[in-house]
């Protein structure tokens, strides 16, 4: 028996991404093109968390929970990002197109040196690039990460708009559009 997405989570969902300020949405900057995947901590085959960045969100999965946010480019630095994760700032950086590390400030850090080895951390998250999925994800969110950003972008306060179209997508989990 195939799962489908529950409607009240559905219903939620949708709500909480769509909000009346649809412009001020629009107007924030997409994560880094080149950190939009599927992340696993410690690696791809044996992992204790993942992360998947699209281009506004960050799905956070564990054995135990699951976080979504809304993320977005603060800022680019010289060899690393100021991700904007749900009003925290985190640095991030791309190391061997495959490693990434998400910081975490300490609190006498600089908040605006040139390069990484100028910051100060508490600690640091390091992710491995993953292919496929993880496992870790629900196969529901792995559907509703796919969908996501097109829902954010096309669910605003407007008359032309394919919202209805993008969430008929995002629910026809089949394919057989009925």
């Amino acid at each position: 028996m195939k799962k489908r997405l529950n409607p009240v989570l559905f219903i939620f969902l949708i709500a909480a991404l769509c909000s009346w300020n649809g412009g001020k949405a629009q107007a924030s900057h997409e994560t880094p093109k080149k950190i939009q995947r599927d992340w696993a901590e410690p690696d791809c085959g044996n992992y204790d968390s993942a992360v998947t960045l699209s281009r506004h969100f960050y799905l956070k999965s564990t054995d135990k929970e699951m976080t979504l946010l809304p993320v977005s480019l603060g800022r680019e630095q010289q060899d690393y990002w100021i991700l904007d994760l749900a009003g925290e700032p985190k640095p991030a950086r791309l190391e061997n197109d495959a490693i990434l590390k998400i910081g975490a400030y300490a609190e006498d850090s600089p908040r605006k040196p040139k390069s990484w080895e100028g910051l100060k951390l508490d600690g640091t998250e390091e992710y491995t690039g993953c292919l496929d999925t993880p496992k870790i994800v629900p196969k529901v969110m792995q559907r509703l990460m796919r969908y996501i950003d097109r829902v954010k972008e096309q669910c605003t306060v407007s008359v032309n708009n394919e919202c209805a179209g993008v969430l008929f997508k995002l629910a026809d989990d089949n394919g057989d559009k009925k």
